[in-house]
């Protein structure tokens, strides 16, 4: 069995909570991000490019997170229940409630 290693990092707290509540949001752990992107490292030599914003336009920027997400995709436990449009709606209500 190969033992696990830890990994300790120092973030503003302000930026902590709001990706904790982003994580929170979308069912996720650090843990579950933080693997997927070092899988995606292991898998691909190099740190995805979508992290790298001040080398590239905003299609590349788009292009890149997609192609970020599809890597990491399946790393959070969907429910059969999860109405997907409903979710959307809900979201963008959640964010732009005050301006519809």
């Amino acid at each position: 069995m190969e033992h696990e290693a830890t990994i300790n990092a120092r973030l503003p707290q302000t930026l902590k909570s709001a990706g904790t509540r982003v994580l929170d949001e979308n069912g996720a752990s650090p843990t579950q991000i933080i693997r997927s992107l070092y899988r995606y490292m292991e898998r691909e030599g190099r740190i995805p490019a979508c992290l790298d914003d001040a080398s590239e336009s905003a299609q590349d920027r788009y292009e890149n997170r997609r192609t970020l997400a599809r890597a990491v995709a399946g790393t959070i436990h969907l429910t059969e229940d999860l109405d997907i449009k409903e979710e959307r709606t809900y979201r963008i209500q959640e964010h732009y409630g005050e301006l519809l």
